[in-house]
């Protein structure tokens, strides 16, 4: 594919050279660059890509796509063929993404993607959300914080020819204040509990990570005993928990019943004595999965 078409996407602010040159891969590991691959240098938390764009260019990248572009001389760049084709963006984590999706042919235009985060209970959900879709007869992984990372799962299936119809990301706080595009079809945010004030510097700032979720998702699941609902609901939003549902679509429990509000009436779904995994909380669970 050609580095124009890749960089189609992106919000490019500046570019030095030809974008006519044709990439044969995409990497933000620079150990992993290979010629005629295209370098993106994210700058991470603990590592910075840009200190290792000399390297990409040794290893033979031919495009480059940073947030500042480096002052090179001749003899730092290891290429004889050419110089790389440098672009400059805003925001490389975010390019990383865009160009990633453009070279396999956008895949999220034809997927399920659903997000679940929370203090407690993401994991559960996640895999039990998983389970329902694979057993509603879709093809469903389970990536993110869960298993392999997503883009390492994406990359595998894609070269595997195996693209499954639903991904599940379960999402934690860390992740989500990072992620600068994410589209869901489906997002789920279970509860918020003070953790990780040491990374996050503040409970406002931990909520605010977690509440990332909801940034362009398609149908929001929310918890009712949650007091920032209120300012997130919209219509097509779904609640669950431990009360009676009283909205149109909503979840929640009527003693020890899972039930779902429909036309009026509380309708019965299966009872708490019927799950193998036993608990209020995991009762909770069951309920976000089935509305997911």
């Amino acid at each position: 594919m050609e580095l124009k078409e890749l960089i189609h996407p992106l919000e490019v602010l500046e570019v030095v050279g030809n974008t006519d040159v044709e990439i044969s891969g995409i990497q933000s590991d620079s150990r992993k660059v290979e010629k005629g691959f295209l370098f993106v240098a994210v700058r991470g938390t603990t590592v910075d890509g840009h200190d290792y764009i000399q390297s990409a260019i040794g290893k033979g990248a031919a495009a480059i796509v940073c947030e500042e572009i480096p002052a090179l001389s001749d003899e730092d760049i290891q290429v004889s063929e050419s110089k790389p084709v440098f672009i400059r963006v805003k925001d490389s984590a975010d390019a990383l993404g865009k160009s990633l999706s453009a070279w396999y042919e956008n895949p999220s235009d034809n997927l399920i993607l659903v997000g679940v985060t929370g203090t407690n209970g993401k994991t559960t959900t996640t895999v039990l959300t998983t389970e329902m879709l694979k057993a509603s007869g879709f093809s469903a992984v389970a990536a993110g914080n869960i298993g392999l990372n997503a883009l390492s799962a994406l990359e595998r299936a894609a070269d595997e020819g195996t693209l499954p119809d639903a991904w599940v990301l379960e999402l934690s706080s860390f992740q989500l204040e990072t992620t600068s595009s994410l589209s869901l079809d489906g997002a789920a945010l279970l509860n918020v509990t003070e953790d990780h004030i040491d990374w996050h510097g503040s409970m406002a700032r931990y909520r605010a990570a977690k509440e990332r979720i909801f940034r362009s998702a398609r149908v929001r699941v929310l918890a009712r005993g949650d007091d920032a609902v209120p300012r997130f609901l919209r219509e097509g939003d779904l609640t669950f928990g431990e009360d009676q549902p009283e909205r149109e679509g909503d979840y929640g429990l009527q003693g020890n019943e899972l039930v779902r509000r429909e036309a009026g009436r509380l309708v019965p779904l299966l009872s708490e004595a019927d799950l193998l995994l036993r608990g209020r909380h995991n009762s909770l669970n069951v309920l976000v999965a089935l509305a997911l």
